[in-house]
């Protein structure tokens, strides 16, 4: 009894903070609608093979997981992605424990973690970054416990990173990172073990039903990740990456932290084998702007500067304090941080009623929102043109979607309108091919009518894309009509021949 007491004495607060970031996500994940992103993973999680156009395996697994146990709906689907985020609040905390902290700083590191609101966002949603995250956050948690002399954590790095490159690449750059950064000091004896094969030999194993995967479909994912990123140059979306490390990744109100984390980790004497975590963060991010990688890549990278800063804080609190007023401050930043948390979650999470000024406020602040609202009624705006055909015609309709979003939704939502099969050439959707009835009355969405009407003889505007809210999203501003399409000038097996595309 007396174990258990002690037990929660030192861990009872962290766990009640996990348990209070999960029941918030299952609140929260109730609202709004699937985001476009999140129909493509589901589409895919319906076709589970060793690779994606797109990423990895684990996202799509994770919803295939996720809709057998759970069942089909936003919460089901969002089961896993509010788990990983507890985890990521919970090794925050570790992080904190392996740098020398006790309960306070254990507790503070985690507060500090909810002040990140791309981790928040990325708990609320199936996307591959919260698992990504995860893999990040767990990888350098034991990297850190290498650090401390525990050989046997190369294991745990083994593992984390294998899962890292089954969910998405990029976690290559953080790894590549600590290598250099390791090697760059004397902590490069931890590396002079039989773990460290052992580990490069677990994560090899772990990817490689992906890397066949990839070698057999000719590494289709560079061709991908090669025309996403010249798009999001030239549409400027790695423009702000260093305000977005602030805004997003860290959360402006643990910057401080981070910073004074970073300083700790370089300059005290007691803690020199950690060293190496400064840098690394530093060799990351120089990586990414090498690249012009996005902001949010390194949603999780900070975490381990921002644990060492609550070490430093709780370090200079009771260096210079009495008990009582060392109890007194500890007491209001935490307070102070947890209404940090609570202000960031209800930006960055799906909590705001719909149509109010508070989830207009959220919109404007991150457009993903708007992305999760028309989609419903797309399924239903096609399905009523296909209703509103003769019979006899109906036989020879079909849908050919323009972008990932629209085919991931007419697929989810018109099961129950009894939509024929989606056609899609973008991403994962090219591969499983088209219609084989070779449809000749056709309803397109998200293609230009110059497009269309040179691939049919007949082209009509049937419906406009509408939402509930009527807010602005990419289907209104880019994509805003349903073409209704007759007699085509081509064979669809002649469309689909070195048609791909990539989005």
């Amino acid at each position: 009894m007396k174990s258990v007491k002690r037990l929660w004495s030192d861990h009872g607060a962290l766990a009640v903070t996990c348990v209070i970031v999960f029941v918030l996500h299952m609140i929260a994940n109730a609202n709004y609608g699937f985001h476009r992103d999140e129909l493509q993973f589901i589409a895919d999680s319906r076709h589970l093979q060793a690779g994606f156009v797109a990423y990895p395996p684990v996202t799509p697994v994770m919803a295939f997981l996720a809709r057998v146990l759970f069942g089909e709906s936003l919460v089901a689907y969002r089961v896993f992605s509010a788990i990983a985020h507890s985890l990521i609040v919970l090794i925050a905390a570790l992080m904190a424990k392996e740098l020398g902290g006790s309960s306070f700083s254990r507790v503070f590191s985690a507060l500090l973690s909810l002040a990140s609101p791309v981790l928040l966002f990325s708990g609320s949603v199936i996307m591959y970054m919260i698992f990504d995250y995860l893999a990040w956050a767990a990888t350098a948690y034991f990297v850190l416990r290498v650090l401390r002399g525990s050989a046997r954590s190369w294991i745990g790095v083994g593992i984390s990173v294998g899962f890292g490159m089954m969910t998405k690449y990029s976690i290559a750059f953080v790894v590549l990172a600590m290598i250099v950064s390791l090697l760059a000091f004397p902590e490069r004896k931890v590396f002079a073990t039989r773990y460290f094969p052992l580990a490069v030999a677990i994560a090899l194993a772990i990817f490689l039903p992906n890397l066949a995967w990839l070698v057999e479909n000719d590494f289709v994912y560079l061709d991908f990740i090669r025309s996403i990123h010249e798009r999001d140059i030239r549409w400027g979306r790695t423009e702000g990456f260093f305000m977005d490390q602030l805004s997003d990744c860290i959360g402006f109100g643990a910057v401080p932290f981070g910073l004074a984390g970073a300083v700790f980790l370089l300059a005290r004497r007691d803690v020199p084998s950690f060293r190496a975590v400064t840098v690394w963060v530093l060799v990351t991010i120089a990586l990414f702007v090498a690249m012009k990688g996005r902001g949010y890549y390194a949603g999780a990278l900070y975490l381990p500067l921002t644990a060492a800063g609550a070490v430093a804080t709780e370090r200079f609190l009771i260096a210079r304090a009495s008990y009582f007023r060392t109890a007194a401050l500890s007491a209001a930043l935490m307070a102070l941080y947890a209404l940090n948390a609570a202000a960031t979650s209800a930006l960055a999470l799906p909590l705001a009623p719909r149509g109010t000024a508070w989830f207009y406020l959220v919109a404007s602040l991150n457009d993903s929102f708007n992305e999760q609202f028309g989609w419903e009624e797309l399924a239903a705006d096609v399905a009523a043109i296909r209703d509103s055909l003769p019979e006899a015609e109906r036989a020879r309709f079909g849908v050919l979607a323009g972008n990932y979003g629209e085919a991931g939704a007419l697929e989810f939502y018109g099961r129950a309108y009894g939509l024929p099969k989606i056609m899609c050439v973008t991403n994962s959707f090219y591969d499983r091919g088209y219609d084989e009835s070779e449809p000749e009355i056709v309803v397109v969405t998200g293609v230009d009518r110059e497009r269309l009407e040179s691939m049919f003889e007949s082209v009509e505007v049937a419906a406009r894309a509408r939402n509930a809210l009527g807010v602005a999203n990419e289907e209104t501003k880019f994509f805003p009509e349903i073409f209704f399409c007759r007699k085509p000038t081509f064979r669809w097996s002649e469309l689909w021949k070195g048609n791909r595309r990539f989005g």
